[in-house]
Formats: C-alpha cells, structure tokens, sequence
C-alpha cells in the first residue's frame, strides 16, 4: 500500500520522466514510458500519473521513439499543471526529463524560443495524428 504524507503548497513542482523503447515489440513498434511527480523543495513525492503503453505507429528511429514518448507526455504534464495551477491558485513549475541525449540537445540546442516551441508542437502533433486521421479523414486543420 502507498501512502502519501502532506506537500508544502509553497515549495510544489512537478518532474515528468519520459522514456522510449526501440522496437521492442513484435510487431516492431516503440513502448512509451513516462511518470509524473509532484515534489516539494524536500524531494518528497506524489505519483500524479504514469503510462507504459505501444506506439500507435513503427517508427524508423530511436529518437522518433523517444519524440513519442517526450510529447506523449509533455501533453498529460501540461494538463496536470494547469489543473494544479487552478486549484491551488498559483503557478506549478514543470520540469521534463529524459535520458536520451538526442533529445536533449535538440530541444536545449535551438537559439530561439519560437524554434523550441516548434519543435515542441511538431512533437505533439506527430503524436496526435494517428488518432486524428482514423476519427475523421474530413477533418479541416487551422493553424493557430
């Protein structure tokens, strides 16, 4: 059994871990891994969410796996943020992280913000897409 002990609300941050594995199934698609924590400036914890689920897609590469992975769960962490930052009235700082060294330095690489973000978007749409071409192939895309 687990038991969650009290967080202080002025200290709380959140870590997300993402991780991916290369064709590590029989049908040669990646697992996708990620945890999301909630922490206090004493390192204790709350599990928030975790996944370990297949890829809807083969991917060519380990990084596209890990690209999965990383906005896979960028997409839950930034829901969860935005829940905490509404119920406690007040901004929930979020870090991701990964061990892949590829990843890292893509996203810490880029000398702009509007790069990073892009990549960011790219990231997540590529992820989206299987679930929005099987629900609707007539469906309009607008740019924000």
């Amino acid at each position: 059994m687990l038991r969650y002990g009290p967080l202080k609300k002025a200290s709380l941050h959140s870590r997300v871990c993402a991780d991916a594995t290369f064709a590590s199934n029989d049908d040669m698609s990646p697992q996708l891994n990620f945890t999301a924590l909630l922490f206090d400036r004493k390192d204790r914890c709350h599990v928030l969410t975790f996944a370990n689920e297949n890829a809807l897609s083969v991917v060519r590469s380990i990084k596209s796996g890990e690209v999965y992975a990383f906005a896979d769960a960028f997409d839950e962490a930034y829901s969860l943020k935005h829940d905490v930052d509404r119920a406690y009235d007040k901004p929930l700082r979020l870090m991701m992280l990964t061990d892949s060294t590829q990843m890292f330095v893509a996203i810490t690489s880029a000398s702009h913000t509007t790069k990073k973000r892009l990549m960011i978007d790219v990231a997540s749409e590529r992820t989206r897409y299987p679930t929005l071409v099987s629900s609707s192939r007539s469906t309009t895309f607008q740019t924000a």
